[in-house]
């Protein structure tokens, strides 16, 4: 039986989303099971806040949830939470087009499984994305694996050191 990666669409309506959404729709292994312009009109997709896994009104959870992150100021682990507490079972990939060392850590210490440049990244590089992330990998861009080494050998440095 043919099981599709389940994939959510959260943000604003852009160009970018109009193109993104095409190569998603047409791709075979992913199917979109919704759209939502923020993450609080993305509950709509849930039927309430559960404990057992918010189901999609096709009985299905969301196995991918794409989340656009359009500023800086946005309090990016609050929209995490909620999207853990509305779709437990979902892992989040955050796109943003304008992003900071900080939010890159926030996202990923508030549970994101991927952060990607939104200028930087092309819908197929978003598609394999998808599936690595589905199988249980993790997805960084260039810059924000930087970012995240850069802060591993900082807490390295200051922690204690680990016995060999």
């Amino acid at each position: 039986m043919y099981n599709p990666i389940r994939c959510l669409l959260i943000g604003a309506s852009t160009f970018f989303w109009q193109e993104l959404y095409a190569a998603l729709d047409t791709a075979e292994d992913i199917a979109i099971v919704g759209k939502s312009a923020s993450v609080v009109d993305a509950r709509q997709f849930s039927h309430t806040p559960c404990f057992n896994g918010a189901l999609l009104p096709n009985g299905k959870c969301p196995d991918i949830i794409l989340l656009s992150v359009q500023t800086l100021t946005l309090d990016i682990r609050h929209d995490l939470q909620q999207i853990a507490t509305w779709f437990p079972e979902s892992k989040v990939i955050v796109l943003s087009e304008i992003y900071d060392r900080q939010q890159v850590l926030e996202a990923l210490q508030g549970g994101a499984w991927g952060f990607l440049d939104q200028k930087q990244a092309h819908p197929d590089d978003i598609i394999r994305a998808i599936c690595t992330v589905n199988e249980g990998g993790v997805v960084l861009d260039p810059q924000a694996a930087g970012w995240v080494l850069d802060k591993i050998v900082q807490e390295r440095q200051i922690g204690p050191k680990l016995e060999e």
